[in-house]
Parts: structure tokens; sequence; C-alpha cells
């Protein structure tokens, strides 16, 4: 039982933690291949894309929602994953 509570208690630390930062965590990485569809509760919010070269999709928790985020590789600097956290204004 105290074990139970103090994982409730870490879990809704890191909770307040989120809600009051601006930080956001990375909850799922996906990507969507050249002329591929984008999931449609993805393209509802980030509205049109271009779609004619790869991307990833990234979902992030920001304590007070769910949000999508789209990036595209880089060659250049080698971005080929979604950032684990993310501050607010990125």
């Amino acid at each position: 039982m105290r074990t139970l509570k103090l994982s409730l208690s870490a879990l809704f630390l890191f909770w307040i933690f989120l809600y009051f930062s601006g930080k956001q965590i990375l909850i799922k990485e996906s990507v969507v291949e050249k002329n591929a569809a984008f999931p449609e509760t993805v393209s509802a919010q980030i509205g049109l894309i271009n779609r004619d070269e790869a991307a990833f999709v990234c979902t992030y928790f920001n304590g007070r929602a769910i949000l999508h985020r789209v990036y595209r590789p880089k060659m250049t600097t080698n971005n080929d994953t979604c950032p684990t956290w993310l501050n607010f204004h990125d």
C-alpha cells in the first residue's frame, strides 16, 4: 500500500510539473512516409501539410492536453527522431 501511495504521489508531482512549467513530454512518435495520409485526428489539428516528403508525427502531453507536431527529417542536422522534451514555445 505504501508503494502505491508513493507511486501516485510521484505521478501527481510530475503532472503538476508539466502543467505549470509549459514543458511537453513525448508520448508517441510515428513516421508518415512520402505521399501517405496523416492520421485523421492529426490532420484536423495541424491543417494541410505538404505530403511530398516523409515526416515524423510527434504526440506530446503537456499536463492539459495531447498535442501533435510534425517534423521533417533534415539531412544537415541528422534530425531523425522527435524531441523527447519540448518547451511551450518551441
